[in-house]
């Protein structure tokens, strides 16, 4: 057992007044700021939070109103206590909160006055405050209890009804600085609504909606689901209670209009969006992106690939939620090597997606001659599949054949005349036959053996350009020309 301090030994200092620059300097924006409140909302089941911005002529305020369960007196003095939770304490949970910080640090970020109001179901309102200019002129941590004259003359819809929580923003010098007018501070509050449907998609999405109003009585906002409609989903798996799922997304032609592709893209585009998706609880934390891992980055033609990744607020410590709860880090080890194995394989099955849609889409536009199969239809109008004979790889054998030429003309027709068409449409309804992706390197000792014909009266540019045009070289098309030429 530790020996008894003797506490005449140590002297109390409070905190530095300036470490109030500090906290008001930890890197929220403003939607990360109005995010944090939040989830002290969610975290006292509220059902219903109005976010009300007002430019003021210059000086803003914002108020931030819920119907949760308020606070006593004796919760709200906790609360306004700087790190009022241990970040190790066990949470229930519906609770969202990290360190105890978000409250106070959220709202400094933007603001110098902060003014919280609070009601229980059958509670008198309390009320608490921070004023930055009077604990820098006091030089003392100075919190004010005494319910301010101007809350009656508040908007009615601004007022806590039977129970909840208002927020009050006031001073707002940081809020300023990125919005300099009152068409910036309107753009702001659009931009607001965006990320908070993509924030709190599962909330509002969910069968007991929350409701988030943003200057709006009666336009909620809308949630932003990352898996649209038609996504395909991959293996789903669980890692030490870290539940992993992948899609492969749809396809742009699939959507119905532009709009709604623009709108599966997100609020960063389609490129930005790809990667990991990390939720605490049901609570976005990592909206995009590939988490840092080695060899992976944004890249347009896996911008369809994304990855929900599902963990508790017991793994806050082990992947490093910081206080904004907007970034994570992968913990080392064996879940590190997992998803880093969950991210690769869902790579490749974006980039072949993206391949095999571009085949698709060849094939619905450009001339048929450029495959080795093609279809005609015969004199009785029915329809029978043929090989090319302009096929680049087939004149290619024919002129390189050593024996007759009509051998190869007899072995092309027997397998026109064996190809098991009917076989092959009813195992293609019931979805069991997959066209397999010819593999570059195959595709390349081809073009190895193609480029070996060439001479003066064909250049290995023109061979290769003639067999670009075919499939399956067109699939290749730019590997094929930086590799040989």
């Amino acid at each position: 057992m530790a020996s008894e301090i003797d506490l005449s030994d140590f002297d109390e200092v409070p905190p530095s007044i300036s470490m109030i620059e500090s906290i008001r300097s930890f890197g929220y924006s403003f939607n990360t700021a109005v995010a944090d409140l939040i989830d002290n909302s969610i975290s006292a089941f509220s059902s219903k939070v109005n976010i009300h911005m007002e430019w003021g002529n210059g000086d803003p305020f914002i108020a931030i109103l819920d119907d949760g369960e308020g606070m006593t007196e004796e919760t709200i003095s906790r609360n306004v206590v700087l790190g009022s939770k241990h970040p190790r304490e066990k949470r229930e949970k519906h609770d969202l909160g990290r360190f105890g910080f978000g409250l106070k640090t959220a709202s400094f970020s933007m603001a110098r006055e902060l003014h919280v109001f609070s009601k229980t179901q059958s509670g008198q309102l309390c009320y608490r405050a921070w004023d930055l200019d009077i604990l820098e002129q006091e030089n003392k941590w100075l919190i004010s209890k005494k319910l301010p004259a101007w809350y009656d003359s508040l908007d009615e819809k601004l007022k806590i009804g039977e129970k909840g929580t208002l927020v009050l923003w006031k001073n707002c010098d940081r809020l300023l600085k990125n919005s300099a007018n009152a068409k910036a501070f309107k753009d702001m509050g659009i931009d607001l609504i965006s990320y908070l449907g993509t924030i709190f998609c599962r909330y509002i999405a969910s069968p007991n909606k929350l409701k988030i109003y943003v200057n709006s009585d009666d336009i909620p906002v809308e949630p932003w689901d990352p898996i649209p409609p038609g996504s395909r989903s991959l293996e789903k798996q669980e890692l030490r209670g870290i539940r992993v799922t992948p899609y492969i997304l749809p396809h742009q032609s699939t959507f119905e209009n532009p709009d709604e592709y623009k709108k599966a893209g997100g609020i960063n585009g389609w490129n930005q969006q790809q990667g990991f998706y990390v939720y605490r609880n049901k609570r976005l934390i990592v909206n995009g992106g590939w988490l840092g891992l080695k060899r992976m980055k944004v890249e347009e033609h896996i911008n369809k690939a994304r990855i929900l990744v599902d963990i508790d607020t017991d793994f806050d410590e082990v992947w490093q939620i910081d206080v904004l709860k907007s970034r994570a880090t992968i913990p080392s080890g064996d879940i590190k090597n997992s998803l880093e194995a969950i991210a690769k394989h869902v790579r490749k099955q974006a980039d072949e997606a993206y391949r095999d849609r571009g085949k698709v889409l060849s094939r619905t536009t450009a001339s048929p001659d450029i495959f080795l199969w093609q279809m005609k239809k015969k004199a009785d109008q029915s329809k029978e599949f043929v090989i090319n004979r302009n096929h680049p790889y087939v004149k290619l054998i024919k002129e390189n054949y050593a024996g007759r030429k009509t051998d190869i003309e007899k072995l092309l027709g027997l397998i026109e005349r064996l190809l098991p068409t009917e076989v092959i449409q009813v195992e293609t309804a019931k979805e069991t036959i997959q066209q397999s992706e010819i593999p570059y390197e195959t595709v390349k000792e081809m073009t190895e053996g193609a480029l070996m014909q060439a001479n003066e009266l064909m250049s290995k540019k023109k061979i290769l350009e003639n067999l670009t045009y075919h499939e399956p070289w067109r699939s290749y098309k730019e590997e094929l020309i930086k590799e040989f030429l």
